[in-house]
């Protein structure tokens, strides 16, 4: 701090016990420094030129750009509390046996991300456990299809799981840990099989348009390799089953919204945000 240009500077530190380079670790190193020049940040400009550098024909453009950016966030955010309480809702209200081996398949995938998460040394979002999505893999087996891929309802669910994990730590140890996360694995199966009979009874399915497109949108999120994605996805039914069952899923999610009609209120951006969980409190649809 201080420092002007043309200045020399001496900088003393000293280098960790565990310092990569064994001759360097745990000594004191000196460095020279010769300030070549000094420069400041100013506030960026928002004109036209900015709009330009991004792309865009001007700050008009800009804005509306990024006005749209925030109210698909918006909806996203809106949409997925609106998911969340309706799966709550039926998780309250529908319950029956489900099949113990595909509980058992989905507890593996779940318990597989949490460790995996443990040892890159993540597991403290507690939400390894929710990235197979809450009901896309059910929905996929409950088609004859097995699936991985993640579902809307994986960012909903993180934060509930993540109070759940630690209060299962807290409880006692792996063992109940293992338990919290067989409840979730059964309720993603039940829910699964629940939507995909209410999509069965009601003909709602998924259009070979629907599937190329979601196709499409997976093989951008590879940019250099779409022609491989693509090609793994068409000679893999079950990686392909892992694309359909969300589809399915937030079809027949959109089809019991429009059957319940729910109250519509307005609310500003901060209140939706600022909103709890609907595990916080008791489900409403």
């Amino acid at each position: 701090m201080g420092a002007r240009a043309g200045e020399e500077r001496i900088v003393r530190v000293t280098f960790p016990a565990d310092y990569a380079a064994a001759d360097l670790a745990g000594k004191e190193g000196v460095f020279t420094v010769m300030v070549k020049e000094v420069r400041q940040k100013l506030p960026l400009a928002i004109d036209d030129e900015l709009a330009k550098a991004m792309g865009l024909e001007n700050l008009a453009e800009l804005r509306q750009e990024i006005r749209q950016s925030l109210q698909r966030n918006y909806d996203q955010a809106a949409r997925l509390r609106l998911k969340r309480t309706l799966l709550d809702k039926l998780a309250e209200r529908y319950d029956f046996p489900v099949p113990t081996g595909m509980v058992d398949l989905e507890f593996e995938n779940i318990w597989a991300q949490h460790k995996a998460a443990q040892e890159a040394g993540s597991a403290s979002d507690g939400s390894a456990a929710t990235e197979a999505g809450e009901t896309a893999t059910a929905a996929a087996a409950a088609e004859g299809e097995a699936a991985g891929e993640q579902g809307e309802t994986a960012a909903a669910e993180a934060t509930a799981a993540a109070g759940r994990d630690e209060g299962a730590e807290a409880a006692g140890g792996e063992e109940a840990q293992k338990a919290e996360y067989r409840k979730i694995a059964e309720r993603r199966i039940r829910l699964g099989l629940l939507l995909a009979e209410i999509g069965h009874r009601n003909n709602i399915t998924v259009s070979q348009e629907e599937l190329n497109q979601a196709l499409a949108r997976e093989a951008r999120r590879h940019p250099g390799h779409e022609r491989q994605v693509i090609d793994y996805y068409r000679q893999n039914p079950a990686a392909l089953g892992g694309l359909r069952a969300p589809i399915l899923e937030d079809k027949v999610v959109d089809f019991i919204v429009e059957m319940a009609k729910p109250e519509v209120r307005k609310v500003t951006p901060q209140e939706l945000l600022a909103m709890p969980e609907p595990d916080d409190g008791p489900a409403s649809a």
